[in-house]
Protein backbone atom coordinates (compact mmCIF):
# COMPACT_ATOMS: atom_id res chain seq x y z
CA UNK A 1 0.00 0.00 0.00
CA UNK A 2 1.28 3.46 -0.91
CA UNK A 3 2.30 5.72 1.95
CA UNK A 4 -0.41 8.22 2.91
CA UNK A 5 0.45 11.82 2.09
CA UNK A 6 0.20 14.41 4.83
CA UNK A 7 -1.48 17.64 3.71
CA UNK A 8 -1.11 20.94 5.58
CA UNK A 9 -3.72 23.57 4.68
CA UNK A 10 -2.90 27.16 5.67
CA UNK A 11 -5.16 30.20 5.84
CA UNK A 12 -2.76 33.17 5.49
CA UNK A 13 -2.83 36.23 7.76
CA UNK A 14 -4.64 39.41 6.86
CA UNK A 15 -2.90 42.36 5.28
CA UNK A 16 -1.86 44.87 7.97
CA UNK A 17 -3.45 47.61 5.85
CA UNK A 18 -7.20 48.34 5.91
CA UNK A 19 -7.68 50.65 2.94
CA UNK A 20 -11.45 50.82 3.42
CA UNK A 21 -10.94 52.11 6.95
CA UNK A 22 -8.14 54.46 5.92
CA UNK A 23 -10.17 56.03 3.10
CA UNK A 24 -13.48 56.29 4.95
CA UNK A 25 -14.82 59.67 6.13
CA UNK A 26 -14.40 60.32 9.84
CA UNK A 27 -18.13 59.83 10.50
CA UNK A 28 -18.07 56.39 8.87
CA UNK A 29 -14.98 54.99 10.59
CA UNK A 30 -16.79 53.82 13.77
CA UNK A 31 -19.10 51.62 11.66
CA UNK A 32 -16.36 49.82 9.71
CA UNK A 33 -15.31 46.43 11.01
CA UNK A 34 -11.68 46.52 12.09
CA UNK A 35 -11.76 42.76 12.60
CA UNK A 36 -14.10 40.82 10.35
CA UNK A 37 -12.84 37.28 10.07
CA UNK A 38 -14.85 34.25 9.06
CA UNK A 39 -13.89 30.58 8.99
CA UNK A 40 -11.95 29.58 5.84
CA UNK A 41 -14.77 27.58 4.29
CA UNK A 42 -12.82 26.84 1.11
CA UNK A 43 -9.99 25.17 2.99
CA UNK A 44 -12.45 23.39 5.28
CA UNK A 45 -14.24 22.02 2.20
CA UNK A 46 -10.93 20.77 0.82
CA UNK A 47 -10.28 19.15 4.20
CA UNK A 48 -13.65 17.39 3.98
CA UNK A 49 -12.80 16.11 0.51
CA UNK A 50 -9.55 14.73 1.97
CA UNK A 51 -11.18 13.17 5.03
CA UNK A 52 -9.61 9.78 4.27
CA UNK A 53 -6.13 11.34 4.30
CA UNK A 54 -3.95 12.92 6.98
CA UNK A 55 -4.90 16.62 7.00
CA UNK A 56 -3.89 19.44 9.34
CA UNK A 57 -5.04 23.08 9.27
CA UNK A 58 -3.13 26.18 10.36
CA UNK A 59 -5.40 29.19 10.88
CA UNK A 60 -2.89 32.03 11.04
CA UNK A 61 -5.63 34.61 11.52
CA UNK A 62 -6.16 33.13 14.97
CA UNK A 63 -2.71 31.71 15.67
CA UNK A 64 -0.78 34.75 14.37
CA UNK A 65 -2.92 37.82 13.56
CA UNK A 66 -4.79 37.99 16.85
CA UNK A 67 -2.14 36.40 19.06
CA UNK A 68 0.14 39.07 20.55
CA UNK A 69 2.56 36.36 21.71
CA UNK A 70 2.89 34.72 18.30
CA UNK A 71 6.35 34.29 16.78
CA UNK A 72 7.19 35.67 13.35
CA UNK A 73 5.11 34.11 10.57
CA UNK A 74 8.08 32.21 9.14
CA UNK A 75 8.87 30.69 12.55
CA UNK A 76 5.23 29.73 13.14
CA UNK A 77 4.98 28.00 9.75
CA UNK A 78 8.29 26.20 10.27
CA UNK A 79 7.10 24.93 13.66
CA UNK A 80 4.05 23.38 11.97
CA UNK A 81 6.23 21.91 9.22
CA UNK A 82 8.53 20.31 11.78
CA UNK A 83 5.63 18.98 13.83
CA UNK A 84 3.48 17.66 10.97
CA UNK A 85 6.05 16.90 8.24
CA UNK A 86 3.63 17.33 5.29
CA UNK A 87 4.22 16.21 1.73
CA UNK A 88 1.93 18.95 0.43
CA UNK A 89 1.05 22.47 1.60
CA UNK A 90 -2.05 24.22 0.25
CA UNK A 91 -2.73 27.93 0.73
CA UNK A 92 -5.86 29.88 -0.22
CA UNK A 93 -5.29 33.32 -1.74
CA UNK A 94 -7.13 36.61 -2.05
CA UNK A 95 -5.32 39.66 -3.43
CA UNK A 96 -4.80 41.44 -0.11
CA UNK A 97 -3.21 38.34 1.42
CA UNK A 98 -1.04 37.44 -1.59
CA UNK A 99 2.28 38.59 -0.11
CA UNK A 100 1.70 36.71 3.15
CA UNK A 101 0.72 33.56 1.26
CA UNK A 102 3.84 33.70 -0.89
CA UNK A 103 5.95 34.20 2.24
CA UNK A 104 4.43 30.96 3.55
CA UNK A 105 5.38 29.12 0.36
CA UNK A 106 8.91 30.57 0.53
CA UNK A 107 9.23 29.29 4.10
CA UNK A 108 8.02 25.85 2.99
CA UNK A 109 10.54 25.62 0.16
CA UNK A 110 13.41 26.79 2.38
CA UNK A 111 12.47 24.12 4.90
CA UNK A 112 12.11 21.32 2.34
CA UNK A 113 12.12 22.00 -1.43
CA UNK A 114 10.47 18.64 -2.12
CA UNK A 115 7.19 19.63 -0.41
CA UNK A 116 4.54 20.27 -3.07
CA UNK A 117 3.08 23.78 -2.79
CA UNK A 118 -0.45 24.28 -4.12
CA UNK A 119 -2.27 27.61 -4.51
CA UNK A 120 -6.05 27.94 -4.64
CA UNK A 121 -8.72 30.51 -3.95
CA UNK A 122 -10.00 33.59 -5.73
CA UNK A 123 -6.68 35.21 -6.62
CA UNK A 124 -5.18 31.94 -7.84
CA UNK A 125 -8.24 31.44 -10.04
CA UNK A 126 -8.27 34.89 -11.63
CA UNK A 127 -4.54 35.71 -11.69
CA UNK A 128 -2.53 32.46 -11.93
CA UNK A 129 0.40 34.19 -13.63
CA UNK A 130 1.09 36.08 -10.41
CA UNK A 131 2.33 32.80 -8.96
CA UNK A 132 5.18 32.12 -11.37
CA UNK A 133 8.66 32.37 -9.80
CA UNK A 134 7.04 32.49 -6.39
CA UNK A 135 7.73 29.11 -4.84
CA UNK A 136 4.45 27.68 -6.18
CA UNK A 137 4.41 24.24 -7.81
CA UNK A 138 0.76 24.07 -8.78
CA UNK A 139 -2.39 26.18 -9.06
CA UNK A 140 -5.83 24.62 -8.72
CA UNK A 141 -8.24 27.29 -9.96
CA UNK A 142 -12.00 27.44 -9.85
CA UNK A 143 -14.87 26.23 -7.74
CA UNK A 144 -14.03 22.53 -8.13
CA UNK A 145 -10.70 22.83 -6.30
CA UNK A 146 -11.82 20.42 -3.58
CA UNK A 147 -12.52 17.80 -6.26
CA UNK A 148 -9.21 18.36 -8.07
CA UNK A 149 -7.25 18.48 -4.81
CA UNK A 150 -8.45 15.01 -3.85
CA UNK A 151 -7.49 13.75 -7.30
CA UNK A 152 -4.01 15.23 -6.85
CA UNK A 153 -3.48 13.66 -3.43
CA UNK A 154 -4.76 10.29 -4.65
CA UNK A 155 -2.41 10.45 -7.65
CA UNK A 156 0.57 11.45 -5.52
CA UNK A 157 -0.05 8.62 -3.08
CA UNK A 158 -0.30 6.05 -5.87
CA UNK A 159 2.59 7.66 -7.80
CA UNK A 160 0.46 8.31 -10.88
CA UNK A 161 0.92 11.16 -13.34
CA UNK A 162 -0.73 14.49 -12.56
CA UNK A 163 -1.03 15.38 -16.24
CA UNK A 164 -4.33 13.50 -16.56
CA UNK A 165 -6.09 15.45 -13.79
CA UNK A 166 -8.30 18.10 -15.34
CA UNK A 167 -8.26 21.62 -13.96
CA UNK A 168 -4.64 21.75 -12.80
CA UNK A 169 -1.96 24.25 -13.73
CA UNK A 170 1.52 22.81 -13.22
CA UNK A 171 4.67 24.96 -13.39
CA UNK A 172 7.11 23.82 -16.08
CA UNK A 173 9.96 25.99 -17.37
CA UNK A 174 8.45 29.02 -15.67
CA UNK A 175 5.14 28.57 -17.51
CA UNK A 176 1.83 27.22 -16.32
CA UNK A 177 0.92 24.09 -18.24
CA UNK A 178 -2.69 22.93 -18.15
CA UNK A 179 -3.49 19.28 -17.64
CA UNK A 180 -4.20 17.30 -20.79
CA UNK A 181 -7.76 16.47 -19.82
CA UNK A 182 -10.65 18.89 -19.37
CA UNK A 183 -11.78 19.77 -15.85
CA UNK A 184 -14.35 17.41 -14.43
CA UNK A 185 -17.95 18.61 -14.68
CA UNK A 186 -18.88 19.85 -11.24
CA UNK A 187 -21.93 21.31 -9.53
CA UNK A 188 -20.52 22.65 -6.24
CA UNK A 189 -23.97 23.36 -4.80
CA UNK A 190 -25.64 20.00 -5.42
CA UNK A 191 -24.02 16.63 -6.11
CA UNK A 192 -20.49 17.98 -5.58
CA UNK A 193 -21.28 20.02 -2.48
CA UNK A 194 -19.25 18.93 0.53
CA UNK A 195 -19.99 20.32 3.97
CA UNK A 196 -16.95 22.17 5.38
CA UNK A 197 -15.22 20.36 8.24
CA UNK A 198 -15.48 23.06 10.90
CA UNK A 199 -14.08 20.75 13.59
CA UNK A 200 -10.61 21.68 12.36
CA UNK A 201 -11.04 25.25 13.64
CA UNK A 202 -12.46 24.53 17.09
CA UNK A 203 -9.32 25.81 18.82
CA UNK A 204 -9.65 29.17 17.06
CA UNK A 205 -13.39 29.81 17.49
CA UNK A 206 -12.78 33.04 19.40
CA UNK A 207 -11.12 34.39 16.25
CA UNK A 208 -14.53 34.61 14.61
CA UNK A 209 -16.34 36.81 17.16
CA UNK A 210 -17.64 39.93 15.40
CA UNK A 211 -18.46 43.17 17.17
CA UNK A 212 -20.21 42.70 20.52
CA UNK A 213 -21.49 39.20 19.83
CA UNK A 214 -21.03 36.74 22.70
CA UNK A 215 -19.94 33.89 20.48
CA UNK A 216 -18.29 33.22 17.12
CA UNK A 217 -19.81 33.77 13.69
CA UNK A 218 -19.65 31.60 10.61
CA UNK A 219 -20.64 32.00 6.99
CA UNK A 220 -23.08 29.72 5.23
CA UNK A 221 -23.69 29.73 1.48
CA UNK A 222 -27.02 28.76 -0.05
CA UNK A 223 -25.82 29.63 -3.55
CA UNK A 224 -22.60 30.19 -5.46
CA UNK A 225 -21.76 32.35 -8.44
CA UNK A 226 -23.85 34.96 -10.22
CA UNK A 227 -25.68 35.07 -13.58
CA UNK A 228 -24.85 38.74 -14.22
CA UNK A 229 -21.73 40.35 -15.71
CA UNK A 230 -20.96 43.47 -13.67
CA UNK A 231 -17.64 44.90 -14.86
CA UNK A 232 -16.39 45.65 -11.34
CA UNK A 233 -17.10 42.21 -9.87
CA UNK A 234 -14.80 39.20 -9.44
CA UNK A 235 -17.50 36.68 -8.55
CA UNK A 236 -18.93 35.82 -11.96
CA UNK A 237 -15.46 35.31 -13.57
CA UNK A 238 -14.57 32.97 -10.72
CA UNK A 239 -17.61 30.82 -11.55
CA UNK A 240 -17.48 31.44 -15.32
CA UNK A 241 -20.88 33.12 -15.24
CA UNK A 242 -22.65 30.12 -13.74
CA UNK A 243 -25.06 30.26 -10.81
CA UNK A 244 -25.55 27.32 -8.46
CA UNK A 245 -28.25 26.90 -5.80
CA UNK A 246 -28.16 24.39 -2.96
CA UNK A 247 -31.09 22.21 -1.98
CA UNK A 248 -33.09 23.44 1.03
CA UNK A 249 -32.50 20.15 2.86
CA UNK A 250 -28.75 20.54 2.42
CA UNK A 251 -28.82 24.01 3.98
CA UNK A 252 -30.93 22.78 6.91
CA UNK A 253 -28.56 19.85 7.50
CA UNK A 254 -25.63 22.26 7.70
CA UNK A 255 -27.47 24.63 10.03
CA UNK A 256 -27.99 21.72 12.43
CA UNK A 257 -24.22 21.41 12.80
CA UNK A 258 -23.64 25.04 13.81
CA UNK A 259 -24.61 25.05 17.50
CA UNK A 260 -21.15 26.36 18.42
CA UNK A 261 -21.79 29.60 16.51
CA UNK A 262 -23.66 32.57 17.93
CA UNK A 263 -24.11 34.15 14.51
CA UNK A 264 -24.69 32.52 11.12
CA UNK A 265 -24.11 34.91 8.23
CA UNK A 266 -25.87 33.94 5.00
CA UNK A 267 -23.29 35.09 2.47
CA UNK A 268 -24.43 34.29 -1.03
CA UNK A 269 -21.61 35.91 -3.01
CA UNK A 270 -23.30 39.32 -3.11
CA UNK A 271 -26.03 38.10 -5.46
Amino acid sequence: MAKAMKVLLINPPRSPHNKILEAAPAKAKPFIHKKLIGPPLGLLTVASALKDHDVELLETKGEYDLNPDAPELEILVQEYLEKFNPGMVGVTFIASEFNAGIKIFETVKKYNPSILTVAGGLHATLCPDDFRDHFTDMVIPGYSAHVSMKDVVDAMESKKSLSDIGGLLILKDNQWVAAKTAPRTCNPAKQNYIMPDRTLINRWLQTYIVGKAKGPATYLFTSLGCPYRCSFCSIWPQFKGEYFQREVESVIDELKTLDAYEVVRFADANT
